[in-house]
């Protein structure tokens, strides 16, 4: 347990990083990365951040029309974007462990090496497509698994909807509400029957719902109890 803890933690301090140094990528939680990195980039200097995220530039010496630069202004200008452009090639490199640098090899700018790796974690089109479609089936279908305590499955939930946020499904507070009461084990009728008729349900978060239900964790686990020894109750006798 120890060395599990220790290796998550070392996980999210990677993942976070500092305000000093850029978060180490980690595959499976890309979406979380880039987001760091957006913030990290434009908290050192914009222009970096627009390096990935700015439109594709004509070449410095490339004048637009009607614009009164100096040749030395221009020049000026074409040098310093030459350097934010290594400056953020160096940061974002420095980013990626070395399995993941080889997708990379030929990107010639971190603009190519943004798209390529959102192409490579987050999937094409298609695929995308696909993961909004199953997320689509899993929420219309998604219910307390057998054995299954309210707190994982509250996680289960909570993972669910970040995934449906992350591929543009857009849901009210009170459907995901409803969505995580009418899919507990039976036993939680009566309860839920309850917090569902309260006033302050269609407003309350789903926070709020999970604490209000784990109050009455122990109460449903005890009927639950009692109904498999009313089950067992002649089986028991013979």
């Amino acid at each position: 347990m120890e060395n599990f803890n220790m290796n998550t933690m070392t996980l999210y301090s990677h993942l976070l990083g500092s305000s000093t140094k850029i978060p180490m990528l980690i595959p499976e939680y890309y979406d979380q990365w880039g987001d760091i990195v957006e913030d990290y980039l434009n908290g050192i200097d914009e222009e970096l951040w627009n390096c990935i995220n700015g439109p594709v530039l004509p070449p410095a010496n490339v004048q637009t029309l009607g614009a009164s630069r100096t040749s030395d202004q221009v020049s000026n200008h074409g040098d310093h974007m030459k350097k934010n452009e290594k400056r953020c090639m160096r940061e974002l490199r420095g980013a990626l462990p070395p399995m993941v640098n080889d997708y990379i090899g030929d990107c010639k700018t971190t603009k190519d090496i943004w798209i390529t790796l959102k192409e490579k974690y987050q999937g094409s089109e298609k695929t995308k497509i696909n993961s909004l479609k199953q997320c689509l089936v899993e929420l219309k279908e998604f219910r307390q698994k057998d054995a299954e305590g309210i707190e994982n499955y509250y996680d289960r939930l909570n993972e669910l909807i970040n995934r449906c946020n992350r591929y543009g499904i857009i849901r009210s507070l009170m459907e995901f509400n409803l969505t995580f009461i009418m899919g507990l084990h039976k036993e939680w009728r009566s309860v839920s029957m309850m917090i569902k008729n309260q006033q302050s349900f269609d407003t309350s978060s789903l926070n709020d719902l999970y604490n209000q239900l784990k109050t009455h964790e122990n109460e449903v686990a005890e009927m639950l109890v009692e109904s498999k020894l009313s089950l067992g109750g002649p089986l028991a006798l013979v």
